[in-house]
């Protein structure tokens, strides 16, 4: 018997019901397909639903696409956020590492919203004496 591949959006939608199961493999799978980008990926489900799994070998690809994209996803910085916080949830020492290097490194290296939500994520914002208004361009 042959068996039609399962298109992109079909993935999604069987990625996103197996995430309540929880069946083993399934952040492994999520990982590379989140590595490997074919097109059509959603990457913004994929990193949501590696997070709500608490997947650590999400840990990699996410950082990959927050490094990649944090010159270009602002001003508003939605993908990069959405990505500090599944991090945040994966929780694993990589993960809380790069967050932490994130809020604390040289704020030349990320922008102040990035550095924010990753101090905010690891709830360290207070202790760093960031001021959420100016960091977040409000008034």
């Amino acid at each position: 018997m042959r068996v039609a591949p399962v298109g992109l959006s079909a993935f999604e939608r069987l990625a996103a019901l197996a995430l309540h199961l929880h069946p083993e493999g399934l952040g492994p799978i999520l990982a590379t397909v989140l590595a490997t980008r074919p097109a059509g990926v959603n990457t913004e489900d994929l990193v949501d639903l590696l997070g709500e799994l608490r997947a650590p070998e999400g840990v990699e690809p996410v950082t990959a696409l927050v490094r990649e994209r944090k010159s270009t996803d602002g001003p508003y910085f939605a993908f990069c956020v959405k990505a500090l916080q599944a991090l945040g949830e994966i929780g694993t020492p990589e993960a809380v590492g790069f967050l932490r290097g994130i809020a604390t490194g040289d704020p030349a290296a990320w922008p102040d919203p990035l550095r924010w939500h990753a101090a905010e994520e690891l709830g360290i914002e207070d202790e760093l004496g960031f001021d959420e208004d100016r960091m977040l361009g409000g008034s």
